[in-house]
């Protein structure tokens, strides 16, 4: 087993790196702005197409970066991807925009991106495999909302580095070089990255030092499906949980100050669900509890943000921020438990990375869509994806690695 000190340090750099990638959403107005002719309607649309596309490089980074790491080791995985990650995010803080190259700027913005997606779709499964395995069943709630926690927390760095930046420059300033200013701490990100990454130790024994290599099609499918409402969840709240409440549509800094303590409460409530789970529950029976609760309340809480009564908004809003931490807190145990000891990494890369490719990288898009019409369609489109879980984990059967508190001999004496 290894410390909470060590844990926190991991997670840390997770954090980090979460910012390079979440950076993007922050300040996507300007990447608009610079990025996509000044003539070209719904310009952010584009924007959040980008996001969409540079999600299709995750299942490969997931099944390369999985392979590797199950053959060779985490921390060797780790530090390669978070020296990608550091180098496009400083690139895209130098790239030249829509006024300068033309058609090649958002071309080499898209190819970035899909850089930077690469690497994390291989770095995330790496940790949640590292962590997950070097925890005892009574604390991996604790250690899973640690993971899914210090990526938001990279969300809110980005929040506040950007909000900061708004309210310290002109909007001439921002829209000209202010936007590349987040994106070039991300040297910063390099330096704290590698300190703690170079601390790690394989401790974990590598399982698929074995002649023949072959993929856990069943465990693969399982992750998947689970993979759908949690990655949805995660990016409704992160990236556009502001454009869904029409009482601060003309407002930038109030949709900036949402956000922000959106995602603060947000991960305030993972931990306390983590603790609670490890004392009371099972991580999937909280997840469980999650999904119902997504799929019966989506659609009345999200016409819900909809309204103008103040009241009514916060009523909302609590509902849908304690059915997500109840789904997100424990969703990195549960995927590991959807997972065999052989090729684990692997498994967990491409069923994850798979599912966020097709639903997470499209929910932006998607969101901002839907919330032109009605917003019980937003409720309705959220909802059903809960319904994938229940597949996976009511008719394929029971998880292959059980979700008890204890662990065989035979466990304890591999870890």
């Amino acid at each position: 087993m290894i410390s909470w000190k060590r844990r926190l340090g991991i997670v840390a750099g997770n954090t980090f790196e979460y910012y390079d990638i979440a950076v993007y959403a922050s300040i996507s107005t300007y990447i608009a702005v610079n990025f996509f002719p000044e003539s070209t309607e719904n310009s952010l649309l584009f924007v959040w197409g980008i996001f969409a596309l540079r999600f299709l490089m995750r299942p490969i980074g997931g099944l390369v970066m999985g392979m590797y790491s199950d053959k060779h080791g985490r921390k060797p995985a780790l530090i390669f991807t978070s020296a990608l990650i550091g180098a496009a995010t400083l690139m895209l803080a130098c790239l030249p925009t829509y006024q300068h190259i033309g058609l090649l700027a958002p071309c080499a913005l898209l190819l970035l991106q899909m850089m930077q997606s690469f690497c994390f779709g291989g770095e995330y499964p790496v940790i949640i495999s590292y962590l997950l395995d070097n925890a005892y069943p009574n604390e991996k709630a604790r250690v899973s909302s640690l993971i899914v926690s210090s990526s938001l927390l990279g969300v809110i760095i980005s929040l506040v580095v950007t909000f900061i930046l708004e309210y310290q420059l002109t909007a001439e300033e921002m829209t000209s070089w202010g936007w590349r200013v987040p994106l070039a701490l991300g040297v910063l990100n390099i330096i704290i990255s590698f300190y703690f990454k170079l601390k790690l130790t394989d401790k974990v024994p590598l399982e698929a030092n074995h002649k023949t290599f072959k993929l856990d099609m069943h465990s693969i499918v399982k992750v998947f499906l689970v993979a759908i409402p949690a990655g949805i969840i995660f990016y409704v709240n992160a990236t556009c949980s502001n454009t869904l409440v029409k009482l601060i549509a003309d407002s930038s800094e109030l949709k900036a100050l949402y956000a922000l303590l959106n995602n603060t409460i947000l991960v305030l409530l993972f931990l306390v669900v983590g603790y609670a789970v490890d004392k009371h529950w099972s991580t999937q029976k909280a997840m469980t509890m999650g999904i119902y609760g997504l799929i019966v309340f989506s659609p009345v809480l999200y016409m819900m943000l909809d309204s103008t009564d103040i009241s009514m908004l916060i009523l909302a809003q609590s509902c849908i921020l304690i059915i997500s931490a109840l789904i997100l807190s424990p969703t990195c145990a549960v995927l590991f438990n959807q997972t065999t000891a052989l090729n684990r990494t692997t498994s967990l890369a491409l069923g994850y990375n798979i599912a966020l490719s097709i639903f997470g990288g499209l929910t932006p898009l998607v969101i901002t869509s839907l919330s032109t019409f009605n917003p019980v369609f937003t409720g309705l489109v959220i909802g059903a994806t809960g319904f994938t879980y229940l597949f996976a984990t009511k008719i394929m059967g029971s998880s292959r690695v059980l979700d008890h508190n204890f662990r065989t001999e035979q466990e304890l004496i591999s870890n």
